[in-house]
């Protein structure tokens, strides 16, 4: 069977095998294997399907199909090995892991018994409880798009024999996670003193071995999409700051990039010993970010999607996302899952009315704008705080309706205007600055 013909659009699996395969393909035999792992429930792990052959070959496509146990594992990415197929498609969903590629036929990848070659990598997030283990398989039954497993060699179909892998839920070293998390993603669009807070946690797993461990330092990179957000500032805070009487660690170090910012600390350079332990999520630092300045934000968005990765290789030398465990320096590589954050974009915040953006709403606010539709005056950043009357337009009834509330028992201005806050009209004009809010 061709992998080429392995899918169609729709999902449906299309069976067509025609007659017996060449001499080549009767001879050879091929393999999909699927690797293993062990951790913490919690815990990313990658699984890799390697494939290989009983003599070396040339695969012109392949594809495969990967169940899983939902009860210890879940995929959430993948990536294939190679990047240069003429043609791919990669799935990942909680039904599993799919998809196929095709090469060139002048530079296929060549396959050999001594040396598997890994096809795609399969990332996965463990759960379940201590002792458990499930199985990943091989199983040409993962819902639409239904693909098959198969090695596609000099254009026929080689049926590889495949071998399971297993997740198992266990521990022989200290776990320790790195995680992140923000309790306001707020934005004002346009703002470039709008910034949001991000808190670094670290939490040893509650069955890691010997726990909980006293750990004595740590170090952490953590990577952003550059032309989408900027890091402004990287401080020790929560138990970290809270050491030596709250003067923070003996030693803390941190670096901004354009992608990302890294950190290294000592909790004590002295005799005197200073551990911290994680039994709980424990924040360590703070870290301010903003909309980076040249970021391409579309005028209607109200939410932003991005990804936090922790990652110290856009550094040299690399910085590794590190535990220290004892005082000799021994250490244990953190548990790194992805930070997903969801940014909300809001207008500036202003009050109805106070056109001269003093705080207050008052007869001098219908006279500056008078003066400035009439008498050649200027207002300030927010025409918005001018439109008295909530009509999307600057003109004499603004003022003229301010003034009749002020002084002849008239409707109040529209919301804004008891306290500050967004128009919830949407017009054209703008309020790029309001500095009494």
């Amino acid at each position: 069977m061709n992998v080429r013909r392995a899918i169609r659009p729709g999902g449906l699996l299309l069976l067509l095998c025609w007659g017996i395969a060449g001499a080549h393909a009767q001879e050879l035999e091929t393999s999909l294997s699927v690797g293993s792992a062990t951790g913490l429930s919690g815990s990313l792990r990658s699984i890799e399907i390697e494939a290989a052959t009983t003599s070396d070959a040339d695969v012109t496509a392949w594809s495969f199909s990967l169940c899983h146990d939902d009860t210890v594992a879940v995929p959430c990415s993948g990536e294939w090995a190679r990047d240069d197929a003429v043609e791919c498609a990669l799935w990942i969903d909680e039904d599993g892991a799919r998809g196929y590629q095709i090469f060139d036929g002048t530079a296929p990848p060549t396959l050999g018994s001594e040396h598997p070659t890994t096809l795609v990598t399969v990332d996965y997030e463990l759960a379940g409880q201590l002792g458990d283990s499930g199985s990943l398989w091989l199983c040409n039954s993962v819902d639409v798009p239904t693909v098959i497993n198969s090695l596609e060699v000099d254009g026929d179909d080689v049926g590889p024999a495949t071998n399971d892998g297993t997740i198992t839920i266990d521990a022989v070293d200290p776990v320790f996670f790195f995680r992140a998390h923000s309790d306001n993603m707020t934005v004002v669009r346009d703002d470039p003193d709008s910034v949001f807070l991000v808190e670094i946690e670290i939490e040893e797993h509650a069955d890691s071995p010997a726990g909980p461990n006293p750990t004595y330092a740590f170090s952490m990179g953590l990577r952003h999409t550059a032309d989408l957000l900027e890091v402004l500032d990287v401080v020790p805070a929560g138990g970290l700051g809270e050491l030596h009487d709250g003067d923070g660690p003996d030693f803390f170090s941190s670096e901004l990039f354009d992608d990302g910012w890294t950190l290294g600390t000592i909790y004590s350079l002295t005799a005197t010993v200073v551990t911290l332990e994680f039994t709980e999520p424990t924040i360590v630092a703070e870290i301010d970010y903003r909309l980076a300045p040249d970021a391409t934000i579309p005028e209607a968005a109200e939410l932003l999607l991005t990804r936090l990765e922790w990652d110290g290789a856009f550094t040299d030398p690399p910085i590794d996302n590190v535990v220290v465990i004892s005082s000799g320096g021994s250490s244990e590589t953190a548990e790194t899952p992805p930070i997903d954050l969801t940014i909300e974009l809001v207008g500036t915040p202003f009050r109805r009315g106070d056109c001269n953006e003093d705080g207050e709403v008052g007869l001098v606010d219908a006279l500056l704008l008078l003066q400035a539709l009439y008498l050649d005056g200027s207002i300030g950043g927010c025409d918005k705080a001018c439109d008295s009357n909530d009509d999307g337009f600057l003109g004499i009834t603004d003022p003229v309706a301010l003034l009749m509330h002020l002084f002849s028992g008239g409707t109040p201005p529209p919301a804004p205007y008891d306290a500050c806050g967004e128009d919830p009209t949407d017009d054209g004009l703008d309020c790029e600055a309001y500095d009494a809010c």
